[in-house]
């Protein structure tokens, strides 16, 4: 097959592709890595500032921990998860632009 005649075909996007997309804007941000811990007596509680995706109906968002009561600030609505992780990529791209 000739160049010219290949076709563009698109990778896979994989869970692990958005865990490491929301590490990494986690990281850069200086937010918490994880949405819930425990306390000392092994209780959960909410990681307010952790950005983390929401899954429901086949698609994905973009959620931030808005409080301490576990609620949520949605970030662009559902989607794929290849839209979600062009969210995710774009957010990095602005951090490191104001750095």
């Amino acid at each position: 097959m000739a160049n010219s005649e290949r076709r563009y075909t698109m990778t896979r996007i994989t869970d692990r592709d958005i865990e490491q997309g929301l590490q990494r804007l986690n990281e850069l941000a200086a937010r918490p890595l994880q949405a819930y811990a425990k306390d000392a007596a092994g209780l959960s509680y909410s990681q307010v500032g952790n950005f983390h995706h929401s899954a429901a109906y086949g698609g994905y968002q973009l959620v931030e921990m808005w409080n301490e009561h576990g609620g949520i600030h949605n970030h662009g609505g559902f989607g794929t998860k290849r839209e979600l992780l062009t969210r995710i990529n774009a957010m990095i791209d602005g951090l490191g632009a104001a750095r």
